[in-house]
């Protein structure tokens, strides 16, 4: 993240440094609460086997009481500015295996394309369908394989992701995962220029 963001917070961590939590005072803690712990800024998620109206009450009762603050929410204003080039970033540790990670900027998740590129990301990663995992897992050039969809309010990015044994190449991992990546976005290109042409021909 740190290395697809310049100027964005997305590019640093959530939680900050370990000396950051060590040391930060408890006043700076209690005005982050303040000013960002309230109803209208959170999502509450419910899973599992439950009685939805009864889930309902037990919401409504614990959370609906708690009254909507008059003030407004501090708007972000730093914009990412469009990456001129690939960023790459080498990084070697003590570890049983490789990893290969490649990363694309892709819009904010309320952007009209959010619903095309989830669809995307499970054409090349679904298990065992996807066109990265037959390419990667299948063929043994990698150990498993993913990919996600950050839908953040701001732009974010699509990510995908291999596992490469110690001893195996993560030169031809890297090749193939650039290829069936973009190689998707040509293909889908080519038959867009296919369809176009067929239009004009009727």
């Amino acid at each position: 993240m740190s290395t697809a963001y310049l100027w964005h917070g997305y590019g640093r961590s959530p939680i900050g440094s370990k000396s950051d939590i060590e040391h930060v005072p408890i006043e700076k803690l209690q005005a982050f609460y303040h000013n960002y712990y309230q109803p209208d800024n959170a999502v509450l998620v419910v899973a599992g086997n439950f009685d939805e109206t009864k889930a309902m009450d037990w919401i409504k009762a614990g959370l609906g009481a708690i009254p909507r603050p008059a003030r407004k929410l501090q708007q972000t204003y730093t914009e990412e500015p469009t990456q001129d080039g690939e960023r790459e970033v080498a990084l070697r540790r003590v570890g049983d295996f490789q990893a290969v990670a490649m990363a694309y900027h892709i819009p904010a998740g309320s952007h009209p394309d959010s619903s095309a590129l989830e669809v995307l990301e499970a054409i090349l990663d679904e298990t065992p369908s996807g066109r990265l995992y037959k390419a990667l897992v299948e063929s043994k050039k990698a150990m498993r394989e993913s990919g996600d969809v950050f839908q953040f309010h701001d732009p974010s990015l699509m990510i995908f992701s291999a596992q490469v044994r110690k001893d195996g190449k993560s030169g031809g991992c890297r090749k193939t995962m650039r290829s069936g990546i973009e190689g998707i976005a040509k293909e889908a290109a080519r038959r867009k220029r296919k369809w176009i042409a067929r239009g004009r021909a009727c």
